[in-house]
């Protein structure tokens, strides 16, 4: 057991707009795969982050206010980062559930 958590909804804290975007990173450079996922990891709208398989590196879940918040946090923040070269966003029309995995 981890602990235990208590989910507030990020619509009740103005976020309406739930993003998923695969990041792609450059590894020909001489930042590693993990210092790049720090500087990820440091985007406060970033609340989830997996190393993934296939045409992306990274797939990161965002909640924005909105859609031009959405927009500066990719633009300004994401990327920005000189290691990332690609991007693609799949903007989340409606949370279908979430449930623990079944024991």
């Amino acid at each position: 057991m981890e602990g235990s958590t208590l989910r507030i909804s990020p619509s009740a804290l103005g976020y309406l707009t739930c993003a998923f975007i695969g990041i792609q990173i450059n590894l020909t450079t001489t930042r590693t795969h993990q210092e790049v996922f720090e500087k990820v990891m440091q985007i406060p709208e970033i609340v989830e982050c997996h190393h993934i398989t296939g045409k992306y590196s990274l797939l990161a879940k965002i909640y924005a206010r909105n859609n031009e918040h959405l927009k500066q946090i990719i633009v300004e923040k994401i990327q920005s980062i000189p290691e990332i070269v690609f991007t693609e966003t799949f903007i989340s029309l409606e949370e279908g559930f979430i449930r623990p995995i079944a024991v």
